[in-house]
């Protein structure tokens, strides 16, 4: 199960991306940490999932959501997540980069993927994927190859992020009570 923004939305080679997964696209696009949280149980949980991976937050900032409030909601999914769907692992993806916009990323996106980065420590079903380092150049920008237009990836940015979630999602998920 996938779940998220924009990115998540317009992935359609998650089939072939990983094709020993049932999986199932949960992404709308324009969505914000706070607007999944509210659809999750309905869009998300009622399909029963074998694992989670959560793409998002980058709405949020472009709307000037202070990072810390992205976060609680960020966890409160994680938390309903574990909740409602005991032992199915969840993934939680780190922002991916966007093109340059001084004061808000990549500073912004840093700061929130560090508090994404602490929402797993002590939590053993909560995995952090750095989904934005093989994305971004060295000044946190985002590699033009791997975008089609500084938000949105590219073909070569959806074949990066398959090959950094790939390990996170070959362990075979733990059993889920019936």
């Amino acid at each position: 199960m996938f779940a998220g923004d924009s990115i998540i939305d317009q992935w359609d080679t998650l089939k072939r991306d990983f094709p020993h997964l049932r999986t199932v696209n949960r992404g709308i696009s324009g969505d914000t940490s706070r607007e999944l949280l509210l659809r999750l149980t309905k869009d998300v949980l009622a399909c029963r999932p074998s694992a989670v991976v959560v793409l998002i937050g980058t709405n949020d900032l472009a709307a000037h959501v202070p990072t810390r409030r992205i976060a609680a909601f960020i966890r409160r999914i994680a938390d309903k997540i574990e909740r409602l769907e005991t032992g199915v692992p969840v993934v939680l993806c780190r922002v991916l980069p966007r093109a340059k916009t001084p004061g808000l990323f990549p500073e912004k996106i840093l700061e929130l993927n560090g508090l994404i980065d602490r929402l797993a420590i002590g939590r053993n079903s909560l995995s952090v994927c750095d989904s934005f380092t093989p994305l971004a150049n060295e000044d946190g920008s985002c590699r033009e190859n791997a975008f089609v237009d500084g938000l949105h990836l590219s073909t070569a940015g959806y074949e990066s992020l398959a090959k950094t979630l790939n390990p996170f999602l070959k362990a075979k998920p733990r059993s889920r009570p019936s």
